[in-house]
């Protein structure tokens, strides 16, 4: 019988004493990838030795050449300007199958953006397309499609939600002027930027750079300086009112960090007034618009049947006291669809395109998803809660329609 060979002592390949420190070394490691900084997406860089304030992007895969131009333009608040702006837009939009060059038009209350395309190998002049942009708007800017324009504006204002815009639009209209001609608005320096591939030659943009100086020879005009607010109330008496309401409150001074605080204010208020029982019969409108570094955020409330002025009491103090605690949830969820949002159309290039022009319009650079998320994980429901609570603050503006 052979002799039976003694055990040998038993050594574990991973020792377990080191296991009561992995969730140590784990935690630190997400510490450490969290706090690293949020990788930002390339921006536009000035061309070199620019003097029209052009910047340029390359991108890869890119068939044609892209030049986006964005012009100041003060908003149209009055009825009249409303109805002249709507008729000027349309024209454009319709002038554009006229163009072989421009792609797209893009008429906002504070910016004119028109996209130009054309492929490698064309020489494009600016001065040209743009002239024949507005030569054949002139065409369609008819005396029917005036009446038309007319007659549209003139239905949509006897509506109760109309009236009160109408009303806030023209309290505002004397801190902005008009454009007058729409020759007059592209008589100024845009803001320029170029997209192209990476394999173009740098010499376009020094070309482009030279036809926009020699077309805008001024610089780039400076963004209105605004008066702030002075509170202010109104009571208009209609026939078919019902006792709407409009509460509107001065943005501050654009950037990125408070442009976030009262956009999520926006959809959390709305979330938080659908989800109230007492409210099933109300109707609530928000409306967030930037004017070039300003503008204003409003809260309309409107029912098909009359309010009781009980009930819009009752409204206008629960809003105003909103507290954080309220708000915490409303907060995560429109967060987390805000990101989702934001993730979608950084996926959508043509998308992603014109948010480099609206952002390098307004001076501001374009966020990754990283730093996007990081901007919204400083915002509370604290902030929050204090933007809100400017609805029925100081220096607000509030129009009140009633019954006759």
């Amino acid at each position: 019988m052979s002799e039976q060979q003694p055990l040998k002592e038993y050594r574990p390949i991973f020792n377990r004493s080191y296991l009561k420190y992995l969730g140590f070394v784990v935690a630190i490691a997400i510490i450490f990838l969290s706090e690293r900084p949020p990788q930002p997406l390339e921006q536009p860089l000035l061309v070199a030795q620019s003097k029209s304030g052009l910047r340029l992007l390359q991108i890869d895969t890119l068939q044609q050449h892209r030049l986006l131009l964005s012009f100041n333009s003060n908003p149209a608040l009055t009825p009249s300007e409303q109805r002249q702006r709507q008729l000027s837009y349309q024209a454009l939009r319709k002038s554009i199958s006229d163009n072989q060059y421009v792609k797209t038009v893009l008429w906002t209350l504070d910016r004119l953006e028109i996209e130009l395309r054309w492929p490698p190998g064309t020489d494009i002049s600016i001065a040209d397309t743009l002239r024949l942009l507005v030569d054949n708007s002139y065409r369609y800017n008819s005396a029917a499609a005036e009446k038309l324009i007319a007659a549209q504006y003139y239905l949509q204002s006897s509506q109760p939600q109309q009236l009160l815009l109408n009303s806030f639009n023209q309290s505002l209209a004397s801190d902005y002027h008009g454009d007058g001609r729409l020759q007059q608005l592209l008589s100024k320096r845009p803001s320029a930027l170029l997209f192209t591939a990476h394999s173009d030659q740098t010499q376009l943009a020094s070309d482009l750079d030279r036809q926009l100086t020699a077309l805008f020879p001024l610089p780039r005009t400076e963004f209105p300086m605004l008066v702030s607010w002075q509170a202010k109330h109104r009571v208009l008496d209609t026939r078919n009112a019902q006792n709407s309401f409009l509460s509107a409150v001065q943005l501050e001074k654009l950037s990125d960090g408070r442009d976030q605080v009262e956009l999520l204010s926006n959809f959390v208020l709305s979330r938080y007034l659908q989800a109230q029982s007492d409210y099933k019969t109300v109707d609530f409108r928000l409306i967030r618009q930037p004017i070039y570094d300003r503008g204003y955020q409003l809260l309309i409330i409107s029912s098909a049947t009359a309010i009781a002025p009980q009930l819009l009491q009752q409204i206008s103090s629960e809003i105003a006291s909103l507290s954080p605690g309220q708000l915490e949830d409303h907060l995560l969820m429109v967060k987390e669809q805000l990101l989702q949002q934001y993730q979608s159309l950084l996926e959508d290039r043509e998308r992603l395109l014109k948010l480099y022009s609206k952002k390098q319009f307004y001076q501001l650079n374009t966020l990754s998803r990283s730093e996007y998320a990081a901007h919204l994980d400083t915002i509370d429901a604290e902030q929050i809660s204090a933007q809100i609570r400017n609805f029925f603050g100081e220096n607000t503006i509030s129009i009140r329609l009633q019954q006759r």
